[in-house]
């Protein structure tokens, strides 16, 4: 019995890309995209052939055959040796093995027997077939079969001893020598003969094997399922509470609290629809969620933490907010900031000002795709920060810290002692020392990093220092100096 069958295979779109609000307040709006990616299968087949033949009583001495055609690199090889012919394998089960006769025949007719009747298997199996002769062509389980010339072992050595065949490699009845001669181009039969009226069994599978060079063993075969994603297109769409029909990318406001369930279904090339859903919670207006997120104050402080005021909820849809640090007394210093962390979303966007307002200038401005500084440094004792968010993705926000710091090079008037450079990357370098002085590397914990009891002017690497802040504290025999530094 044999059957051709197409085998259809569907790859599953990437929705990945798809960013949707999973909480939002009632009246905001869900952005609901059709941003998918569809992926690509590259699908290795071997030379082999996976068919099926019943041999049952129907076909009693009848050759039935198996055939295949071997993917060569040159048309023109020719078996030279037996080993250039590594193994015959066959997966099959039969209840009865010892009325059979397998014989493998090349393109130009030579063959060779690999299993011929009689040949003394008796009642053993091949695989596990189902024993019952009312049950014709019913498949049982098929094992492994292989027949090669490096194999050791004899299939009616084994038949004596068990009632089912091991799966594995044996030796054929004929040396593959007997193929010597045979093209490699062209069909390739495995031949099948039950000679007994009873029992039967099924042929699942067949391979051959040569040596290396004589073809390509693998076959790659690319699967593309293609996906229309026009505007117009009623492939892809979604569907869920306020979503009109076959509608592609839109927007929704929903208006019922609770859980809303959106899904988005993609049919392919093949027809196979697949989908994927999120669940969106819509809050009450005066639920904490909803509450406002911008405090707007006003920092004093040499030091202190700004965050978007969001804390555990995420920061609000298309609102404004802002901040300013003026510190009272105007000093020389400047202002370090750090992140304690920074998860925005592209959109929303973070801006600091050198200054009291949004007209001073710009030191740096932060979108959820930027990449983010681990630190900077605004100029002066007064920084302006603002924080609009996007119309749609409540981001879970920012929190950053800050602190006064003495930048560019440290010059004491009244010692004389310079520190460069400042930010530092690998090195700073210690100048106006008139003699061996006690200098220490402190860091903010009040830990001491470096020490050098006998220090005169020169260089000290700071490469393996963490970034951040850390004090140089110099003591000489009248006084003693202390530098802020920045490790970058």
């Amino acid at each position: 019995m044999s059957s051709n069958y197409r085998v259809i295979t569907s790859l599953r779109p990437n929705f990945e890309a798809i960013l949707i609000d999973t909480g939002i307040c009632l009246g905001e709006t869900i952005e609901l995209t059709n941003e998918i990616t569809i992926d690509t299968l590259d699908i290795i087949t071997h030379n082999g052939i996976f068919d099926t033949i019943c041999l049952s009583d129907d076909y009693f001495q009848l050759w039935q055959s198996m055939c295949l055609n071997p993917i060569q690199t040159n048309s023109n090889m020719e078996i030279t040796s037996a080993d250039e012919i590594e193994s015959i394998c066959i997966n099959m089960e039969h209840s009865y093995i010892g009325d059979l006769s397998i014989f493998l025949t090349c393109p130009n007719g030579q063959s060779v027997s690999l299993f011929e009747y009689p040949n003394g298997g008796g009642p053993a199996y091949f695989g596990i077939p189902i024993d019952d002769d009312t049950q014709p062509c019913v498949a049982g389980v098929g094992f492994d079969y292989c027949w090669s010339m490096d194999a050791t072992a004899n299939i009616v050595d084994f038949a004596q001893l068990q009632e089912t065949i091991p799966a594995g490699s044996y030796i054929p009845v004929e040396s593959f020598a007997n193929l010597v001669g045979c093209p490699v181009s062209g069909e390739w039969c495995v031949s099948f003969q039950d000679n007994l009226y009873a029992d039967d069994g099924i042929v699942f599978s067949i391979s051959i094997n040569f040596a290396e060079g004589f073809y390509s063993y693998d076959t790659i075969t690319t699967i593309i399922n293609t996906v229309d994603l026009s505007p117009d297109s009623e492939d892809i769409f979604w569907t869920g509470p306020g979503v009109g029909t076959n509608s592609g990318s839109t927007s929704v406001i929903p208006e019922i609290p609770g859980e809303n369930t959106y899904t988005l279904s993609v049919t392919n090339n093949l027809g196979c629809t697949i989908d994927t859903s999120f669940n969106v919670t819509v809050y009450e207006i005066n639920d904490p969620f909803c509450g406002t997120f911008c405090n707007s104050m006003v920092y004093e402080n040499s030091t202190d933490t700004i965050n978007d005021g969001s804390y555990e909820y995420p920061s609000q849809n298309n609102t404004s907010c802002d901040w300013l640090i003026s510190l009272p007394s105007k000093t020389a210093e400047d202002l370090f900031f750090y992140w304690n962390y920074f998860d925005v979303y592209e959109g929303d966007i973070l801006s600091i000002y050198a200054g009291n307002s949004d007209v001073s200038p710009l030191v740096l401005e932060l979108s959820g795709n930027d990449e983010v500084p681990d630190w900077f440094i605004v100029p002066g004792n007064e920084a302006f920060i603002s924080y609009k968010t996007n119309e749609f993705f409540r981001s879970p926000g920012w929190e950053m810290v800050y602190q006064t710091v003495l930048t560019g090079l440290y010059t004491n008037n009244n010692s004389g002692i310079v520190i460069y450079p400042n930010p530092a990357d690998n090195y700073i370098t210690v100048y106006g020392l008139d003699s061996a002085s006690d200098l220490k590397i402190i860091d903010m914990s009040g830990r001491v990093i470096y020490s050098n009891p006998q220090f005169n002017d020169g260089n000290i690497d700071v490469s393996n220092l963490a970034s951040g802040v850390y004090f140089v504290k110099i003591q000489k025999e009248s006084h003693n100096e202390t530098f802020k530094i920045i490790k970058k």
